[in-house]
C-alpha cells in the first residue's frame, strides 16, 4: 500500500490490493497455490539478488502453507473435541482438569476457566453427585494401570435428582515427562428401568463388599479364587489353599475336599511382610450343592484385633495395671502353687507382706496422681531387688504388697525383707517407708494361715512406728 503494510479483512485478490507500485510482482507460490505477491522498485534490487530472492519467496510460501495446514488441523481437532456429545476432559497425572469439552462443562455447570485445575473426583461428587470410588484413587496411584472402565449409577444433582447410569472410561496418554489422562463419561440413555436397577444393585454390592472389614472370596470346586474383594482383585486365579495356612489346632482336610461339605469356620494365618496375620475362614456353598462347577463363598475374618484383645484380657487377668506386678487373684494362685511345690520338694519358702507408711498422707494432700507415681516406683523397686523366677512380687490391694519367696531359709528371707525396706526408704528419702511382716512356711500351714500370720506381723510393724521388718510369732 502507499502508506506501508496494513490489515485486510479476509482473502483479497491481488488485483484489488491498493498497490503503491504498479510493476509486476514476484509471486509467493507453494506448488500450484499462490499465497501472495511481493512488489518492489527496480532500483531496490540488484540483478544478482533476483534469483536468491525468488528462492527465498518459494521457501517462505511453503513454510506459510505448512503453518496454515497445521493450524487448520489443530482447529479442527479442537472443534471436534468441543462438539463431542460425550463429556470429555484431559487431566494431569493427579486427576486435575487440564482441558474440558462443552459437554463436560455443561454437565458440571463450569466455565472453561472454572473447570481448569479442579480435582475431577471432587467436581463430579459436588456438581453431579457421581462418586468415583476407591477404584479411581487406585488408578491414579498406580502408573502401571493403563486404563479404567466401568459403569456407574448416580442421582444427577444438576438434573433435579434424576437417576442416571453412565459409562466411565479413563486412559493414560503421553510419556512420563508429560503424563496425561483422557477421561470420558457417556450417559447410557437407552437402558431400561430394570437394567438401571440391576446396575444400581451391582454398584451397591461392590461398595458394600469394598467397605467390609472382612475379605470376601469366591472359589471354584478346585479352590481357585474367582473373585476377590482385595484391591485389583488381588489373589484371583490363585489357590485359596496356597494363600492361607491352617493353624496347628486344625486337623481336618485342607484342599478341594473341604469344599464338598463345608463345615465350621477354620482358623488360618497368612504371612504378610514377615508378620503372621490370623484369619477365620467361613465357607458357604453358592447355588446347588451337587454336580460339577459349583462355587463357594469364603469370608475371611481378620482375627488380629480379637487376638490382641485376648492378649490384653489375659494380661489384665494376671497383672496389676498400675505397678505391673501380679494382681490379687494371681497372688492367690502363685501362693497355692508354691506352697504345694514346697511340700512336694521339701524346699523352704516364705512370705513377706507389707504396706506403705506415709502413703495415705501424700495421696490425700498431693492427689491420686502422686499416689499412683509412688505405687509404680515401688513396683519397679520390687522387680529390681528380687530374684527373677524365684521371688514373686504382687500388689495385694491399695498400698499393700506381698512377696512369695521360694528356695530361701529364714536368714535369707529376713535379708530380702531388710533390703526392700532400705531400698524403698532411700527412694523416697524416708517420706515413704514400709511396715513389713515376715513368715516362713510351717508343716501345718495352709495358704490362708501363712497369709494371716504375715499380715499380723505387718500390723505389728505398723504399731511399732513403721519403717521396720517384724517376724510373725
Amino acid at each position: 500500500a502507499a502508506d506501508g503494510l496494513g490489515p485486510a479483512q479476509g482473502p483479497m485478490p491481488s488485483a484489488e490490493i491498493p498497490w503503491a507500485i504498479r510493476a509486476k510482482g514476484l509471486a509467493l507460490r507453494a506448488g500450484e497455490r499462490k499465497w501472495g505477491e511481493l512488489r518492489h522498485r527496480a532500483q531496490d534490487l540488484r540483478p544478482e539478488d533476483a534469483g536468491p530472492l525468488a528462492l527465498y519467496l518459494r521457501f517462505a510460501a511453503q513454510a506459510y502453507e505448512n503453518y496454515c495446514q497445521r493450524q487448520s488441523v489443530l482447529e479442527e481437532r479442537a472443534s471436534a473435541f468441543d462438539a463431542l456429545p460425550l463429556a470429555v476432559a484431559r487431566l494431569d497425572e493427579r486427576g486435575r482438569v487440564v482441558e474440558a469439552n462443552k459437554s463436560f462443562r455443561g454437565l458440571t455447570k463450569l466455565s472453561p476457566e472454572q473447570a481448569r485445575a479442579k480435582d475431577l473426583e471432587r467436581v463430579l461428587a459436588e456438581r453431579v453427585g457421581l462418586v468415583l470410588g476407591p477404584e479411581w484413587r487406585r488408578f491414579l496411584d498406580d502408573p502401571e494401570q493403563e486404563d479404567l472402565h466401568r459403569i456407574v449409577c448416580f442421582l444427577d444433582k444438576a438434573g433435579g435428582g434424576q437417576e442416571h447410569c453412565a459409562y466411565l472410561s479413563a486412559c493414560r496418554e503421553g510419556g512420563e515427562e508429560q503424563a496425561r489422562i483422557l477421561f470420558l463419561l457417556e450417559n447410557l440413555r437407552e437402558l431400561s428401568r430394570m437394567e438401571v436397577q440391576t446396575l444400581r444393585r451391582r454398584d451397591f454390592l461392590e461398595r458394600l463388599v469394598g467397605a467390609m472389614r472382612d475379605l470376601v472370596f469366591t472359589v471354584d470346586e478346585t479352590g481357585t479364587i474367582t473373585f476377590s474383594s482385595l484391591p485389583g482383585e488381588e489373589g484371583r486365579g490363585e489357590s485359596l489353599f496356597a494363600r492361607f495356612t491352617p493353624e496347628n489346632t486344625y486337623g481336618g482336610p485342607w484342599g478341594p475336599e473341604l469344599l464338598e461339605q463345608p463345615g465350621p469356620p477354620v482358623e488360618v494365618f497368612r504371612a504378610e511382610k514377615g508378620v503372621r496375620k490370623p484369619f477365620e475362614l467361613v465357607f458357604s456353598r453358592l447355588g446347588t450343592t451337587g454336580g460339577p462347577g459349583f462355587e463357594t463363598l469364603v469370608v475371611a475374618r481378620d482375627l488380629s484385633t480379637v487376638r490382641r484383645l485376648e492378649k490384653e484380657l489375659k494380661l489384665r487377668a494376671i497383672y496389676d495395671g498400675l505397678t505391673g506386678l501380679f494382681n490379687h487373684a494371681q497372688f492367690r494362685l502363685v501362693l497355692e502353687r508354691e506352697l504345694s511345690r514346697s511340700r512336694r520338694t521339701g524346699r523352704p519358702m516364705g512370705l513377706i507382706f507389707f504396706d506403705l507408711d506415709g502413703f495415705k498422707a501424700i495421696n490425700d494432700t498431693k492427689g491420686h496422681q502422686a499416689g499412683d507415681a509412688i505405687l509404680r516406683l515401688v513396683g519397679e523397686i520390687l522387680n529390681r531387688e528380687l530374684r527373677q523366677g524365684m521371688d514373686f512380687p504382687c500388689r495385694y490391694g491399695g498400698d499393700e504388697f506381698a512377696v512369695v519367696v521360694t528356695e530361701t531359709g529364714e536368714r535369707d528371707l529376713e535379708a530380702i525383707g531388710e533390703r526392700l525396706r532400705q531400698a524403698i526408704a532411700a527412694q523416697f528419702s524416708g517420706k515413704v517407708t514400709i511396715s513389713a511382716g515376715l513368715t516362713a512356711l510351717n508343716a501345718e500351714d495352709t495358704a490362708d494361715s501363712l497369709l494371716n500370720r504375715a499380715d499380723r506381723a505387718a500390723y505389728s510393724a505398723k504399731g511399732a512406728g513403721g519403717d521396720t521388718v517384724v517376724w510373725a510369732k
